[in-house]
C-alpha cells in the first residue's frame, strides 16, 4: 500500500467514525462551491453590463440614470459577496481542512458549526439562482489532502489551495 492509499484509508476510517461531521462538510462544500461559481458568473455579467452601458447612445436620458443606479447597486452587492468569500469563507474552509488533516475532531466540529451562519449569509446573495442540491456523489472533502511534500510546498508558496484554485479558474476564464 503506497502513501496515498494509506492516507485515503485513514481518512475513510476517520470519516466513517464521524458520519454527521462528514455530511456537514459535504454540505459546506456544496454551498462554498455554489457561492464561488455564482460570484464569478455575476462578476462577468456585471462587466458585460458595464460595457453595454458605456456604449449607450444617449447617456443623458433618464432611463440611463436608472440603469446606472441599478448597476451601481449590483456592483456593491458583488463587492459584498467577494468580501464574504475572501475574508470569511476561505479562512473558514482552511480551518476545516486543517482540522480534518490533523484529525482534530474538536476543531473540526467548531469550524463546521461556524459554517451554519456563513451558509445563511451566502443564501442572501444571488436570489434568482437555484440553490445547491444534495449530491449523491462527488469529490470527497479529503481529496486535496493527498499531496506530496513538494506539492504542499508549492501550494504554500502560492497562497494555499483556495486562492490558487481561484486564480487558476480566473486565468482560464480570461482565455
Amino acid at each position: 500500500m503506497n502513501e496515498i492509499e494509506k492516507r485515503a484509508a485513514e481518512q475513510t476510517e476517520y470519516n466513517e467514525s464521524l458520519p454527521d461531521l462528514y455530511q456537514m462538510q459535504l454540505e459546506w462544500q456544496r454551498w462554498r462551491t455554489w457561492f464561488y461559481g455564482e460570484m464569478r458568473h455575476e462578476s462577468k455579467r456585471l462587466v458585460q453590463h458595464r460595457r453595454a452601458m458605456d456604449l449607450a447612445p444617449h447617456p443623458e436620458s433618464p432611463t440611463y440614470a436608472n440603469h446606472e443606479r441599478h448597476l451601481t447597486d449590483e456592483m456593491d452587492e458583488q463587492d459584498n459577496a467577494e468580501y464574504l468569500y475572501n475574508e470569511i469563507v476561505v479562512p473558514l474552509d482552511t480551518r476545516i481542512k486543517t482540522a480534518r488533516i490533523e484529525k482534530n475532531t474538536e476543531a473540526l466540529t467548531a469550524a463546521l458549526m461556524e459554517t451554519i451562519p456563513v451558509i445563511s449569509d451566502m443564501e442572501k446573495f444571488f436570489q434568482n439562482v437555484a440553490r445547491p442540491e444534495k449530491q449523491t456523489g462527488g469529490t470527497a472533502p479529503n481529496t486535496s489532502l493527498y499531496l506530496t511534500d513538494d506539492q504542499k510546498q508549492w501550494l504554500r508558496d502560492n497562497g494555499g489551495i483556495q486562492p490558487t484554485i481561484k486564480r487558476l479558474i480566473d486565468e482560464a476564464m480570461k482565455e
